[in-house]
This record gives structure tokens, C-alpha cells and sequence, in this order.
């Protein structure tokens, strides 16, 4: 008998856990599992990349603990016979371990994106109680955040899963290196937000001694305002008009990065990190920071530089020998990158990890303690 999975997540606004919400619905085998996806607040570009075969409820809740929102939500899974929920993100896993707590009978996958693993240990309470009542199933896409799973979360290891980051290799199509004569073409695929930390890459552009263009691609929520204006003003200070573009947030990247040189990534914090991924798919070679589970996993690859986090003149550095490489080198850069993410990172190897997580939840006794059906 076919399984029915409801992904659950806030929105579906340009990110990286609505995206991996997203191809992760579109690709698992129909023949097991019937898939559908809610929005609990609001739809989004996103909307468009989803499978059409994919059903997509939008409920609308304007708050955490919305109670029309959890009859509605309570109403789609009784509906559809949903046997998993499978929520991307704290915000939605604790909604529906409100909804588990209120009597609602489904198994729960709690799938954690969570970016500031490197700089927050912070678990609030009421995260505290939704993983110690209302979860079955733990993914986490960084081996420190599985760790904390059991460590501070209260969760038992044996339902603690790691499975890293993915992209649709398919996506892309490999970008064309520039010739030796011309500027170095870099993009940034990071929202604007304090812990992308593009002060430090535009710092780093600034000391480049190599001629090199910088596209920043990213959206801004609007309590982050205040820190794109930062950006641009930074952008000025630093004489960078002619050399940096702001282009806002993109659902084509994959085109974008076709037409670039090389990714570059500053961040302070990473769980994935969703952007190097691509980079590496469109067989880009990358300068990132020393921070998330792919780094670590791809750093010896020989398909980009590493720095360490916060230090512009390394990442100069590390720019500069990149625009100093032939066009051959770089082009065999992205090759190694290409190949490694096809083998390890493609959504597809995700998708059939993730299928493992639900049959061995499947598999087990249903937890104790957990609430019957209304």
C-alpha cells in the first residue's frame, strides 16, 4: 500500500529549505510514497519548480500557534490519510508537534536546515518539548546539528539521521570559463542577512590585486533592510561601484552561474551549504568559508580554495590565485566539482536516503506516549 508523505514548510519563498522541500516532494518514487506539500503560511516562487503532480495547500496562519491554521492543517491530514508529515525547518516542526500534542495521529520527520549551527547552541523550549513529544524521525544536514539532537533536544540517536544537503544536478548546465585576458566573473548566491557576511567578501574584492566582477544574487526579507543598505553603502566606501552588481533575488541561478567564473561564498555559518552545491554542479570553481557539512566533506577535493571565516585578506588571496590559473585549470576545477556532487549530492541520492528514513520509522514501534486520535 502507497505511503502518503505530507512535506510541511513556512513558505515557499526563494530559500534553501524550501527549495530542498520542494525537489524532495517532486522526486520521491510515486510507487511507494504519494506525496504532497502544505505552505503553512504563504506560497511563493517556488510554487512553480514543484512536480505537477505534486497537490499544494497554502493554509495561511499568520502566527506560530495559529488556531485556524492547526484546524486546517488537522483537516488536510485527515483528509488525505497522511501516514508521514515531513516538516522542513523549527518553525514548521514545531507547529505540527502542536498539532500531535492537540490529537493529530501521523508520524513525524523533522527535517532540520537550521543555518547557525556554528554560532548558536541555542535550543528554546518549546523546540525542546516538540522533539521530545512530537517528533519520530530526526534529518539533520550537519553532523554538529545531529549531535545536539540527542545532546540537547533530548532525542534517542537511534532516531537521529544524518543526510546532507542535495541539489538536481540536472539543473545545470556547466558554465564556460572566461579567457585569460578577461576580468574574473564571480557570483554570490547568499540572501542578505548578518550571517552571510558579505562585508568581508566585498573587503576581499576590494584587495584583490587580479581584476575581478562581483554579482551578488540574493533576496532580502524585510527585517534585513537595514543590512543590505549596509551592503551598498559598504559598496561605496570601498569604490566598488563599477565592480559589484546587486541583482536581487533569482529563481534562475542555474542561468546566472552558467555565465560565471567562479562562486564565492562568505558566510559566518552554514548547515549545507545549498549555494557551494551549485556552484559545484554548473562545474564552477569556488573560494567558501571554513563552515557547513559539504565544505567539510569537499574540502580536499581540489575543486575550489577554503578560508577561514571572517578574513578578507585570505579570501583575497584565494581569489587571486584563482584569476591567476589558466582557463584549463579552472575548467578542471569545476570538472573535479561536477563529478563529486553527481556521486554524492545529487538530489536523487538524498531523495532515496530520505525513503530510508521513512521505512525504518515505518519499521518501528509507534513512540510511547504518543497522542490518540480525537
Amino acid at each position: 500500500m502507497t505511503t502518503q508523505v505530507l512535506h510541511v514548510v513556512d513558505s515557499l519563498d526563494l530559500g534553501g529549505a524550501e527549495r530542498m522541500a520542494v525537489e524532495l516532494a517532486s522526486l520521491t518514487d510515486p510507487e511507494e510514497f504519494a506525496v504532497s506539500l502544505c505552505a503553512t503560511r504563504a506560497g511563493g516562487p517556488l510554487a512553480a519548480a514543484l512536480s505537477d503532480d505534486v497537490p499544494l495547500d497554502v493554509l495561511g496562519r499568520r502566527r506560530r500557534w495559529d488556531a485556524g491554521g492547526v484546524l486546517r492543517f488537522r483537516r488536510i491530514v485527515r483528509d488525505r490519510r497522511i501516514d508521514i508529515v515531513h516538516t522542513h525547518g523549527r518553525g514548521s516542526a514545531q507547529f505540527v508537534a502542536l498539532c500531535r500534542a492537540g490529537g493529530l495521529r501521523v508520524r513525524h520527520v523533522f527535517h532540520d536546515h537550521f543555518g547557525g549551527v556554528d554560532v548558536d547552541a541555542h535550543a528554546g523550549a518549546g523546540l525542546r518539548l516538540a522533539c521530545r513529544w512530537g517528533v519520530d524521525a530526526y534529518i539533520g544536514v550537519h553532523r554538529t546539528l545531529c549531535d545536539r539532537a540527542v545532546e540537547t533536544l533530548g532525542l534517542p540517536a537511534s532516531r537521529v539521521h544524518l543526510v546532507p544537503n542535495g541539489v538536481m544536478v540536472g539543473r545545470f548546465t556547466p558554465a564556460t570559463p572566461a579567457d585569460e585576458n578577461q576580468n574574473l566573473r564571480l557570483v554570490a548566491v547568499a540572501g542578505f542577512r548578518p550571517d552571510k557576511d558579505h562585508g568581508t567578501l566585498l573587503r576581499a574584492v576590494a584587495q584583490c590585486r587580479a581584476p575581478v566582477e562581483l554579482l551578488l544574487v540574493g533576496a532580502t526579507a524585510p527585517a534585513h533592510a537595514g543590512y543590505l543598505a549596509d551592503c551598498r553603502a559598504l559598496v561605496d566606501h570601498l569604490g566598488l561601484a563599477q565592480r559589484v552588481t546587486f541583482a536581487g533575488g533569482r529563481d534562475d541561478v542555474p542561468v546566472v552561474l552558467a555565465g560565471a567564473d567562479a562562486g564565492v561564498l562568505s558566510s559566518r555559518t552554514e548547515s549545507g551549504p545549498l549555494a557551494l552545491l551549485e556552484y559545484m554542479a554548473a562545474g564552477l570553481p569556488f573560494v567558501v568559508t571554513d563552515t557547513g557539512e559539504v565544505t567539510a566533506r569537499v574540502k580536499e577535493s581540489g575543486a575550489g580554495l577554503v578560508v577561514p571565516v571572517g578574513d578578507p585578506t585570505a579570501m583575497a588571496a584565494a581569489l587571486d590565485r584563482l584569476a591567476g590559473m589558466a582557463r584549463a585549470e579552472r575548467a578542471a576545477m569545476g570538472a573535479r566539482g561536477r563529478a563529486r556532487v553527481e556521486a554524492e549530492f545529487d538530489q536523487w541520492v538524498v531523495a532515496r536516503r530520505v525513503a530510508d528514513v521513512y521505512r525504518s520509522m515505518l519499521a518501528a514501534p509507534a513512540p510511547a506516549g504518543r497522542a490518540r486520535s480525537c
